[in-house]
């Protein structure tokens, strides 16, 4: 068994990602809309980090229930954070590639002036974009498996001893 800390922590670090990831898309979707011919995979990238937003949620769901209930393992725990870690580190960089790079104490023209320079470099983005939404949906995907290995988990304990049609007969 794992620490009950250690689950609950992954579960609130989770719950942190998720606003950082909701945060993201609604940047990527503003970009998609304000940007005339904005490369498609702006909306793309907005998409693939409201679906991670939601399995993060379910994820943060399912560790909570499984903190109440003791039956989290210590690898999938383990490997629930080096997800979440993954995550952030590709969400780092896209809030690093649509972010104007200006010190909070610059004038309002030299903010201005990133804003524009970060503009235009938008359109030539698009590979580098794409490449990181393709590991995106990887580290999607491993955390929709993690969702899923963890309510299996609890499904099979809670049918353990008895048939799996949910009648009364025990098993022998």
């Amino acid at each position: 068994m794992t620490d009950p800390l250690s689950v609950l922590g992954a579960a609130v670090s989770i719950v942190q990602l998720v606003q950082v990831s909701a945060e993201l898309s609604i940047k990527f979707h503003t970009i998609s809309k304000q940007i005339k011919n904005a490369p498609r995979v702006f909306e793309d990238i907005s998409n693939e980090i409201a679906s991670t937003t939601t399995i993060l949620q379910l994820l943060a769901s399912e560790l909570e229930d499984q903190d109440r209930s003791k039956l989290h393992k210590p690898t999938a725990v383990q490997k629930t954070k080096e997800l979440m870690t993954d995550c952030a580190a590709i969400y780092d960089i896209l809030r690093k590639r649509i972010t104007p790079d200006v010190d909070e104490d610059a004038s309002d023209r030299a903010k201005s002036r990133a804003q524009w320079k970060t503009r235009l470099k938008m359109p030539y983005m698009a590979d580098d974009l794409a490449q990181l939404q393709n590991k995106l949906v990887g580290v999607k995907t491993w955390l929709n498996i993690m969702l899923n290995t963890l309510s299996l988990g609890v499904q099979a304990k809670s049918f353990s001893g008895r048939c799996v049609c949910s009648c009364t007969t025990p098993l022998s």
